[in-house]
C-alpha cells in the first residue's frame, strides 16, 4: 500500500511531505521486520533527502538516528557499519543539541554510547593480538562523557515532561 502511494506521488511530482513520511515508514518497516536491510537504508536515505529539502530539522535528526540504528544493528552484515552508525548519530546529535532536551535526544546519546562501546571492544585489540588497555586509547573517557551526558539529558527530559 505504501509503495503504491509512493509510486503515485513520484509519478505526479511534488508531494514531498507525503513522500518523506512514506519512505520513512517503509524504511522503518523493513528494519523492524529484519527483511532486506539494504532497502531499509535506501528508503531512509530517501526520507532524509526529502526532509532536508523540506527543512524539517527534527525529522532529519530522527531519520539520521534511524540510519544509525540500522547501520549498528542490521542483521545483514554487509550493511552493519559502526563508523556510519556513529556518523549518523553525531549528525542527529548536532541537530538536536540546538533544541530542548527530549527523549529522542536521549535515544541518540544511547545510540552513540552503544556504537562507541562496540568500537571500544574492537579498538582495544591490536593486529598483533596484543591487547591495548582501553584507558590508553582514550575511549573510556569518551564513553564516560557520553553516559554522563545521556543521564543528564534523560533527567532533564523527565523533569521537563513528568509522567
Amino acid at each position: 500500500m505504501y509503495q503504491n502511494a509512493l509510486d503515485l506521488w513520484e509519478e505526479l511530482g511534488g508531494h514531498l511531505e507525503e513522500r518523506a513520511a512514506v519512505t520513512k515508514k517503509l524504511g522503518d518497516a523493513f528494519y523492524k521486520f529484519g527483511i532486506e536491510a539494504q532497502r531499509a537504508v535506501c528508503y531512509l536515505q530517501q526520507a532524509l533527502r526529502f526532509n532536508e529539502e523540506l527543512g524539517n530539522h527534527q525529522k532529519v535528526a530522527t531519520v539520521h538516528s534511524q540510519l544509525g540504528r540500522e547501520y549498528m544493528h542490521s542483521g545483514n552484515l554487509a550493511i552493519r557499519d559502526m563508523a556510519k552508525a556513529l556518523e549518523h548519530f553525531h549528525l542527529a546529535k548536532d541537530i538536536l543539541d540546538r533544541e530542548a532536551e527530549s527523549v529522542p535526544h536521549g535515544m541518540v546519546y544511547c545510540g552513540l554510547a552503544l556504537a562507541r562501546t562496540h568500537l571500544a571492544g574492537h579498538a582495544t585489540h591490536r593486529p598483533t593480538g596484543e591487547v591495548r588497555p582501553v584507558i590508553e586509547s582514550g575511549i573510556l573517557e569518551e564513553l564516560i562523557d557520553l553516559y554522563c551526558d545521556l543521564l543528564r539529558r534523560v533527567l532533564m527530559a523527565v523533569v521537563a515532561n513528568p509522567l
